[in-house]
């Protein structure tokens, strides 16, 4: 086998072959409106506001570390190489696709930029695999197809709609390395596979000889590891294998690290990013790496498991997992293929994947495998029980309403709060029994519930314009009124299929799947942005005051021209008109539909 990434490559380790079973989880964005009202807009262009992606902030340029030596505790020596190790360079007519395959190790290294899975190694044989997967792809390979991508597969190069054809539904983008890189392509990559509708999450390739696991969590979770239960964020992910710089910085491939060290290491990581995003990250590894580095610990099984290895026959699967794992949630097959960067699968269907999305780690952990953990799901039926931190989302994942640590049963949406159950006590749960929604103490004393007890209720849910709603089959039972689902707060997006609603209900801002924002009374059209045709687009209530809807490309295409006016809020009235306001709650900009 050689390294991933052979041209010119100084550094050389091998694997044990090392397998990993693969659980693909597959998911899609949410499905917009497909409907389409022509109009023109009252605002005219103007220059482009710079797009506020979530989670992270737009990239920097890269710096190049200056590898130094760390104290060098007792730790394995790196792996020998195989007997079937090559230097063999792949011929450049095998790559079909316009968008850049990673460089070698030695150009990565004097970027002090790294891809994942730039240390693995690679059969020789890969390059019929190759071949293989871009005619075929992983038809061999159960599961939801994806991604992931570097600052080396520039946004530009990257034919997005042709990605999501060809059948991907996740992406995973590098976000940062160590505390001395910041990728320049992240919040563009970011913004484009979120208007393609895929699944996408921040990933962070880990130097742990440089700073600690928490110094290394919180510079990720500033420059894009963040995670949300929009069903669109998958959970961060740490990028920890072999060292590329093993031999030129005094270490070896554990960093110089004992396997105690590195197990301390990756969980001081795992539990700064589970308190600054409320989720565990992935760990992206090699089995062979986890057994050299980390002895096979068994400690990890709650965090989710992507597998890197890359078989010459895609039939032999995963192989064998490390010791925290008794299934994988996703596994990276090969280096490329029919999309740009890594090619990787979802172990399970897509509305696994979603699951996974909103913070089920159904497909990836160990004595827990397969099994919904405490997540944002849909509704709830007869007998469910929320703890701290769950909860239920809407159809279109504008709304959810979720318990939180200090017990308050909260609704989120539009950039911020808008209902509680008002009474705190930590340690609360919410139960639906016998028909009754309920908080309550640990005391099992009621901290707030429905009163709708023998009532025949069977299921809960948030709608998608915010009402959170008790039923009995589709037959509404209870609900709270769907408060403050007229507006939008500062830092508030829409997707396309989502809206806000009078208070009436009778007037309706809406994003349309083609790009257009379209206020309708009744049945009556009464303004549009005058956007249609730009598929993929979202809108942005920015922080400045300006309300922007971006194209796919994250380029504005009509915004509100009320930059700098100190918005409050944007909101739809019973009298037909979109209005903003600002703190002083004067009119700043509106649509002049009052009446119409």
């Amino acid at each position: 086998m050689q390294p991933k990434h052979p041209r010119g490559a100084v550094f050389v380790v091998a694997c044990l072959t090392s397998t990993l079973i693969a659980s693909t989880l597959t998911a899609t964005a949410a499905t917009a409106a497909t409907s389409t009202v022509a109009g023109t807009s009252s605002a005219t262009a103007a220059p482009t506001p710079t797009p506020t992606p979530t989670p992270g902030p737009t990239g920097t340029a890269s710096p190049t570390p200056t590898p130094t030596t760390a104290p060098t505790p007792a730790a394995p020596a790196a792996p020998a190489p195989r007997s079937d190790t090559t230097a063999e360079e792949e011929p450049a007519a095998e790559d079909t696709t316009s968008t850049p395959e990673d460089p070698s190790l030695a150009e990565m290294n004097a970027a002090g930029d790294h891809a994942m899975g730039s240390t693995v190694p690679v059969p020789a044989a890969d390059r019929g695999l190759r071949t293989q997967l871009r005619s075929a792809n992983s038809s061999a390979v159960p599961g939801t197809d994806g991604l992931d991508i570097s600052a080396w597969q520039p946004n530009s190069s990257i034919n997005w709609p042709s990605v999501y054809s060809k059948g991907a539904r996740f992406v995973y983008i590098k976000a940062s390395e160590s505390t001395t890189y910041t990728s320049s392509q992240f919040t563009a990559q970011w913004n484009s596979a979120t208007a393609n509708n895929l699944i996408r999450g921040a990933y962070h390739f880990a130097l742990p000889n440089k700073s600690t696991g928490a110094t290394q969590a919180n510079y990720f979770g500033a420059r894009g590891g963040g995670w949300s239960t929009d069903g669109r964020t998958l959970p961060p992910l740490l990028d920890i294998e072999y060292n590329p710089y093993s031999g030129s910085d005094g270490t070896n491939s554990c960093y110089g690290l004992s396997q105690a060290q590195m197990v301390a290491w990756i969980r001081d990581f795992s539990n700064t990013m589970k308190a600054r995003t409320g989720v565990l990250p992935a760990i992206y590894t090699t089995t062979d790496w986890w057994r050299t580095c980390t002895g096979n610990s068994a400690a990890f099984a709650a965090n989710a498991l992507f597998i890197a290895r890359y078989p010459t026959n895609l039939a032999s699967g995963a192989g064998t997992l490390p010791a925290s794992w008794t299934k994988y949630t996703m596994w990276q097959y090969a280096s490329s293929g029919t999309f740009p960067g890594d090619q990787d699968v979802f172990n399970g269907s897509l509305a696994q994947l979603q699951a996974f999305a909103r913070g089920s780690n159904a497909g990836g952990t160990g004595s827990n495998a397969g099994k919904p953990l405490p997540a944002i799901r849909t509704k709830l039926v007869t007998n469910d029980v929320l703890s701290a931190g769950q909860g239920i989302v809407s159809g279109n994942d504008q709304y959810t309403v979720k318990l939180q640590a200090d017990g308050q049963f909260v609704t989120t949406g539009n950039g911020r709060a808008i209902w509680s159950s008002g009474k705190t006590s930590p340690g609360a749960r919410v139960t639906f029994v016998n028909g009754d929604l309920a908080v309550k103490s640990p005391q099992d004393k009621y901290l707030w519930h429905t009163k709708t007890n023998n009532s025949g209720a069977d299921n809960v849910v948030i709608t998608s314009s915010g009402d959170l709603q008790v039923r009995r089959g589709s037959k509404v039972i209870w609900r709270n009124g769907r408060p403050a689902s007229d507006s939008l707060a500062p830092v508030a997006r829409m997707y396309p299929g989502q809206w806000i609603v009078s208070r009436d209900a009778k007037t309706k801002l809406l994003l349309r799947s083609d790009g257009n924002l379209v206020l309708t009374r009744g049945s009556r059209t009464t303004w549009t942005s005058g956007t249609a045709g730009n598929r993929g687009a979202h809108a942005t209530l920015q922080a400045g005051g300006d309300f922007v809807l971006f194209n796919a490309a994250g380029r504005t295409i009509w915004h509100s021209g009320t930059a700098g006016k100190k918005t409050r809020k944007l909101a739809v009235q019973d009298n037909g008109d979109l209005v903003m306001t600002n703190t002083d709650r004067k009119q700043t900009w509106h649509t002049n539909t009052a009446g119409k």
